[in-house]
């Protein structure tokens, strides 16, 4: 598990690095994501995965953050392979 984590780091990370420029919001973003993790902590994974999902519109395909956040919420409810595959699909 601690290898994964450290992967998940990596990606972000590299995000953070990158400079790219995009069309979010990164204030309304922190706050969705932190929304859906603590709904992921006190509902039920499902249900935070669920939320995450139903923003997909909003921030999907615009930098991979999205994206990455998606796959972080999978690795918490122990779904690696849907996480991995999520994990590529970023990084191509």
């Amino acid at each position: 598990m601690e290898t994964k984590r450290i992967i998940q780091l990596i990606i972000f990370i590299s995000f953070l690095i990158s400079g790219q420029v995009h069309a979010l919001d990164k204030k309304q973003f922190v706050a969705d994501i932190t929304n859906a993790k603590n709904i992921a902590n006190t509902s039920g994974v499902e249900k935070g995965i669920n939320t995450w999902l139903s923003k997909s519109q909003l921030y999907g395909n615009i930098d991979g953050r999205y994206e990455y956040e998606l796959g972080v919420l999978y690795t918490f409810a122990k779904e690696y392979l849907k996480a991995e595959e999520i994990f590529k699909k970023v990084l191509k």
